[in-house]
């Protein structure tokens, strides 16, 4: 091989490792600085990615962590997330999916309110509590499988899932506190 064809070939390896060093790789995943987390707790998401998967280092969600954002269509949460507070994903009208893991407990106040494309999302087992308007405007929703661990589910829980045509219920639920107007404007 001639001395010039080497230098050729030294050039072009050289000039392609730098260039891929200098060139980040797009990933569209959200990034650990897209995040603002306190002892476990997620207070908010400031990313633009249509779907989040959580760090597995929280614990809880914090209030309004995820409320307003637009552009979010799926957003995983990992086992360890066993609370959610208040109006966690409210008003994410984009959401259409997220997994509740099975530790959680409560869906308190307005946490999923005005999530308009939510749809057929499946209870966590263990859940006891469902708060005021937890899924109201949930307009997409068809239906709902409420788990027999569900003790209490307040007022206008599902208010305006006006696609919401199902509602299962255990044979074996024994329910303590079923608050009025649960399903107020939903077709069922």
């Amino acid at each position: 091989m001639s001395n010039k064809l080497k230098h050729v070939i030294s050039f072009i390896f050289i000039f392609s490792v730098c260039f891929l060093t200098i060139i980040p790789v797009s990933t569209n995943a959200a990034s650990i600085s897209d995040f603002l987390i306190k002892d476990g707790v997620l207070l908010a998401y400031t990313g633009s990615e249509t779907t989040v998967t959580v760090p597995s280092n929280v614990t809880a969600i914090g209030k309004r962590a995820f409320s307003d954002n637009s552009k979010i269509k799926t957003i995983i949460l990992p086992s360890s997330v066993t609370i959610i507070n208040e109006e966690a994903f409210s008003n994410c009208n984009s959401l259409r999916k997220i997994n509740l893991p099975d530790g959680i407990k409560r869906i308190p106040y307005h946490a999923f309110y005005g999530c308009y494309y939510l749809s057929n999302t499946t209870l966590p087992n263990k859940l006891t509590y469902i708060g005021e308007g937890a899924f109201s405007g949930c307009a997409k929703m068809t239906k709902i499988t409420l788990p027999k661990s569900v003790k209490f589910i307040s007022i206008e829980a599902f208010h305006w899932c006006n696609g919401l045509t199902t509602v299962s219920i255990p044979l074996t639920a024994s329910f303590t506190i079923l608050q009025e107007e649960l399903f107020k404007d939903a077709t069922t």
